[in-house]
């Protein structure tokens, strides 16, 4: 190619601007092809690519170019691109080659073909390549391969390209009849035969040949077809000549150790290669077996009569016409009471009248079922009325017309019987379910409800069977919803929960609900939801527990009064008293008595200690006097002081004075919990946090101790009480425990009381 400035010197301007164009065009076509393209010297440096090459590389272009295989990917790729590119200079002219190339933990198909570039003289300077990924090809090829060698079917591959040279070459001598040529001409349709090229066999041709040698047999496949299969081949090429694609046939071929198989033969040009016949799929199904199962038909017919005739069920089979053509031993005992012909009886016959008439015209008509069911009444041999159902199947000729019917009757008296009482039983709870003062409903799996008593539809405000059970309830109550209604269908057992109504005329309303499974075998249909409104027993429960709470809280007091009152100023007058005694004594008195006298005065103010701590305990004055915060500063350093526990305390954003309820509750729990973490769980380290959000208060406390399994661990009083202060502000309590590795525990109180 010339260069821009010799091109410029031998071209005009309009020249100039038209060759810029064409190359501007040419970079452009370039550039937007999806192919790999670029250009390498002759040392296999990059000099020039495609944005597609850079893509597929991972690189920018500025830090590709001058740069080789080896740089880039790696010796054990560059060595394999280099030994192909040697081989191109070698021999000159391009190369066509496809390579493996293992890239981002990904394995890709690249087909390239690579060209010399030559300069002006005639000396190569370079290699142009354009690589296209196949990797997509390559897959679907070893999918087809995967699918090819295990199908369940015998396959195998065939390459006629050579016998469609032959045909074509047939065809163009004036031959037109081939199969009259193939018949006459033997030695030609042996040649044809041997051009046939297996190229490969599945595993289950080897498997219905008894043999695990594929290169063995692949030479020897040929040879297992019969004389006799010769004709199959004749119809086989005269369907290639005449452009067929698909070819079916019954063959025989004989195994590798001489046994004969009767096979059906198919014949299947692949899409793409109808042109050169270069791939075609040969299938081979084993009917061995089935020619066999013809040749016992007689016996099974025979031994068919004699399960008849062992029925307990009535069976007969008669004629579109209704004449009946066979019946069994149960079929006459039941009907020999009746004054027929039993050798010209017909089907409409057997029944009392009223209808029955009008069935072998009804069943007889086009379109007609194979299968159908008939539920008639009839009358047994003392006359009593019986439920009789016929299962009646037709019988076709190859022409799609029935050619007879096949009757079974079964006497379902008993089970009618039975379904009434169902009914009847199932009206009484359609009655008890409409009527129910709890709200009933049935849910699936999705929640979807399938069915509500009009208790559920009335407390709603609306007509819910259809709707998703979300659609009455909140977003909480959704959720508890949800995961127990999954509950039930994982565990298959029942399960409770209360949620509350946020929607309709009883929203605010707190339904107690148990969440029930229904089972058809062994399998979770649907679900009852049986719901009851606690609304007033839960205040009345709240009610009480406020009552009890409040007498413990008076009890406390009481108690702690008398302690300071009573035996805390017992003790002071005893400690006066034993001070006064000890100053009275002389120095005659006994050394040890005073010593003793001391020793007792110690016992004594440890004891008024005590007093004092238990009465703070159970009613500090910080909390009275000065409120949540210096009572919780004062419980926890009443606890560092004991020197068993290092106690944090961290109050957050807790800047006003919380309702005196709140306030006592969180003091009582914070209290209750370091005690369980010091007496229980052996904890030297505690973190309390008690935490302002603005809309919520959170405690939370966190030990270091042995820690306990929440599941299996029976709840104690304290965490009874715990749980139940919350509750009455609407609060809830998480525990987060294992066996050693600690406890925290969260509660979370609500400062705006949505129940109030």
């Amino acid at each position: 190619m010339q260069d821009c400035a010799s091109i410029r010197d031998s071209t005009g301007p309009e020249v100039m601007t038209q060759l810029r164009q064409e190359l501007a065009l040419y970079q452009g076509i370039i550039e937007g092809l999806g192919d790999m393209v670029f250009v390498k010297d002759l040392q296999g440096r990059y000099v020039s690519l495609n944005n597609s090459c850079a893509t597929i590389i991972g690189k920018p272009k500025a830090e590709i170019i001058g740069k080789n295989d080896r740089e880039l990917f790696g010796n054990a790729i560059a060595e394999q691109i280099a030994a192909h590119e040697a081989k191109l200079i070698e021999q000159g002219g391009s190369i066509q080659y496809e390579l493996p190339f293992p890239w981002k933990d990904t394995t890709y198909y690249f087909q390239s073909q690579k060209y010399l570039l030559h300069n002006g003289n005639g000396a190569i300077t370079g290699i142009v390549g354009v690589s296209r990924n196949a990797t997509k090809e390559k897959l679907a090829e070893s999918k087809y391969r995967f699918i090819f060698d295990n199908a369940p079917v015998a396959f195998w591959e065939e390459d006629f390209s050579q016998v469609k040279v032959v045909l074509d070459e047939l065809r163009k001598g004036g031959v037109k009849d081939f199969r009259t040529y193939f018949k006459n001409n033997s030695d030609v349709l042996q040649h044809c035969v041997g051009l046939v090229r297996i190229v490969d066999v599945n595993l289950a041709t080897m498997r219905m040949n008894r043999t695990m040698n594929k290169p063995k047999f692949i030479t020897e496949l040929k040879r297992t077809f019969t004389e006799e299969s010769y004709s199959v081949f004749i119809e086989e090429f005269v369907a290639l000549a005449e452009g067929r694609t698909f070819f079916q046939s019954e063959a025989s071929t004989v195994e590798v150790d001489g046994e004969k198989l009767d096979v059906l033969f198919n014949v299947n040009v692949l899409p793409g290669h109808e042109d050169d016949l270069s791939q075609v799929l040969v299938s081979v199904v084993d009917v061995s077996a089935l020619k066999r199962t013809e040749g016992q038909l007689s016996q099974i017919k025979e031994l068919y009569r004699s399960v008849v005739e062992g029925q307990r069920e009535m069976i007969c089979r008669f004629l579109p016409s209704g004449k009946v053509t066979f019946y069994n031993t149960a079929f006459e005992r039941f009907f020999s009471r009746k004054e027929l012909d039993m050798a010209n009886i017909h089907f409409q016959d057997l029944f009392p009248e009223g209808g029955s008439h009008q069935w072998v015209d009804e069943i007889a008509q086009p379109g007609l079922r194979p299968m159908f069911s008939i539920e008639r009444h009839n009358y047994d041999r003392e006359g009593n009325m019986v439920w009789q159902v016929w299962s009646i199947t037709a019988i076709f000729e190859a022409n799609n017309e029935v050619m007879e019917f096949q009757a079974v009757g079964t006497d379902i008296s008993e089970s009618k019987a039975t379904k009434e009482q169902l009914a009847a039983s199932e009206a009484r709870w359609r009655s008890v379910f409409e009527h129910a003062e709890d709200l009933i409903l049935t849910v699936n799996s999705t929640g979807l409800i399938l069915s509500a008593n009009e208790q559920a539809s009335a407390a709603a405000g609306q007509k819910l069977a259809g709707r998703m059970i979300s659609e009455i309830l909140g977003e909480e109550s959704s959720l508890i919803a949800e995961r127990a209604i999954d509950s039930v269908f994982e565990s298959a057992k029942r399960v409770k929960m209360d949620v509350k109504l946020t929607q309709g005329p009883a929203a605010g309303r707190l339904l107690s609900c148990v969440i029930t499974p229904i089972f058809q075998a062994d399998r979770v249909l649907s679900a009852t939801v049986i719901a009851r409104d606690i609304t007033e027993s839960k205040e009345l429960e709240n009610q009480i527990r406020e009552a009890l709470i409040a007498g413990q809280e008076e009890e406390r007091k009481r108690v702690s009064r008398e302690l300071h009152d009573g035996l805390g100023q017992l003790f002071t007058a005893i400690k006066m008293n034993m001070e006064h005694l000890r100053s009275g004594l002389n120095i005659a008195t006994s050394e040890n008595m005073a010593e003793r006298l001391q020793i007792l005065e110690e016992t004594i103010a440890v004891a008024i200690n005590e007093v004092k701590h238990i009465s703070q305990d159970l009613m500090p004055d910080m909390l009275e006097q000065y409120g949540l915060r210096p009572a919780l500063h004062g419980l926890v350093k009443n606890w560092n002081d004991t020197g068993k526990v290092n106690i944090t305390l961290e109050v957050v954003d807790l800047t006003t004075a919380l309702d005196r309820q709140i306030e006592l509750a969180l003091f009582r729990i914070a209290q209750e919990l370091i005690t369980n973490a010091v007496r229980h769980s052996q904890a030297t380290s505690i973190f309390v946090q008690l935490i302002d959000h603005g809309d919520t208060l959170l405690l939370m406390v966190e030990d270091d101790g042995i820690g306990f399994d929440p599941s299996q661990r029976s709840n104690g009083h304290g965490l009874r009480n715990i749980r139940s202060r919350a509750e009455l502000l609407d609060g809830s309590v998480e525990i987060d425990s294992a066996i050693g590795r600690g406890t925290v525990t969260t509660l979370e109180i609500p400062l705006r009381n949505t129940n109030q």
